[in-house]
């Protein structure tokens, strides 16, 4: 079994998922919360479908017969490498001056939370604040050091160092002097 990681929308690959049946086993073998003697069982629109715990130190162990969505707070609990990859690969940019994506390997306002939470970006941040400002990159950003909030700037501003733009994998633009 492997526990997955808690982003919006993350579930179990058809065919993968663990019976409700095998959920608190599984569970358990994981070591996902141990102290937990009982299975939840509902159907959540919120929740990933299948068995599932809540994100963090384990929490309680559930089992949902719905076809929810993953809000990004539930770890779905599936059949070992079976996890569902993601569609895109990101990374997190240094803070330095001038710093953004290189064109066309931006974020797009829409996958700018979704890129910051699978790559650990501040999962904690529920909210996208957007806006233009002359002091950061274009497109999807967060501040720098320990996640901050997660941004996206419809302008055309130019990173005044204190923030980490948010690309499609291996696509850094270095700053020009």
């Amino acid at each position: 079994y492997e526990l997955l990681s808690a982003f919006k929308g993350s579930k179990c690959n058809a065919g993968y998922e663990v019976s409700a049946s095998a959920c608190k086993e599984a569970a358990q073998f994981l070591g996902a919360n141990q102290d937990q003697h009982i299975l939840i069982e509902g159907a959540w629109s919120w929740t990933p479908p299948g068995c599932f715990q809540n994100a963090g130190n384990g929490g309680n162990i559930h089992f949902s017969s719905g076809s929810g969505t993953n809000d990004g707070r539930f770890q779905s609990i599936c059949k070992k490498n079976q996890i569902k990859p993601p569609t895109t690969e990101y990374e997190l940019l240094s803070a330095f001056k001038g710093s953004k994506c290189n064109a066309g390997y931006e974020v797009s306002a829409s996958a700018c939370k979704e890129a910051a939470q699978f790559l650990g970006a501040n999962q904690d941040q529920h909210i996208l604040i957007e806006g233009a400002w002359s002091w950061t990159p274009p497109g999807c950003f967060q501040n720098a050091g320990n996640g901050g909030n997660i941004h996206f700037s419809s302008g055309s501003g130019t990173n005044d160092g204190r923030f980490q733009s948010i690309c499609k994998k291996n696509q850094i633009k270095p700053p020009t002097t």
